[in-house]
């Protein structure tokens, strides 16, 4: 119930306008804070997803779409509890 909530209110950030105002906001948040679990969940993006993302001066391509990228497009620090996450990366 709270995760289908969750999805239909970030049904919004789906749209590129308010994905970029979010994308400010939660750059620089923790993945897995409060936070984090605003931004739509990789699996409510089409795929692909194609996004470009600076981080410490390397240009990526992302396709946010897939969970990977979707981390690398939104969170630019990484506090890894799940150990299946931590063999992902």
């Amino acid at each position: 119930m709270k995760t289908k909530l969750l999805n239909i209110l970030r049904l919004m950030f789906l749209y590129r306008p308010f994905e970029v105002v979010l994308t400010y906001f939660t750059s620089d948040s923790i993945f897995g804070s409060f936070i984090s679990k605003i931004p739509p969940n990789h699996y409510q993006y089409k795929n692909p997803s194609l996004r470009k993302a600076k981080r410490n001066g390397i240009h990526y391509n992302l396709d946010i779409s897939d969970i990977i990228d979707c981390i690398s497009n939104n969170f630019r620090k990484y506090k890894l509890n799940n150990s299946l996450l931590k063999c992902l990366i």
